[in-house]
């Protein structure tokens, strides 16, 4: 047998890591399981009150935002026929 066969017939043990990195990877799959936890879980009622306030906020934003828009339009095609006459 080559010593390159032997090699790799050989159980390869995991690299060691140093004591920070392995405990800072046990904190990084804790908040992965925590924040996946929290995804599945059913909003509450406070949460569905912000949603619809938020979206309240949102909603009343574009429609001044369409409206400003609306506004500069009307004066751009009033400019426009005004210089026609």
């Amino acid at each position: 047998m080559k010593i390159k066969e032997v090699i790799a017939d050989a159980v390869q043990m995991p690299p060691v890591k140093p004591t920070v990195v392995a405990k800072q990877d046990r904190v990084d799959k804790l908040v992965a399981q925590r924040a996946s936890s929290e995804s599945q879980q059913q909003p509450t009622e406070l949460d569905k009150v912000a949603a619809m306030m938020q979206h309240a906020a949102l909603k009343k934003r574009t429609d001044a935002n369409y409206a400003t828009q609306l506004n500069k339009q009307a004066a751009i095609a009033n400019s426009v026929v005004m210089r026609g006459k």
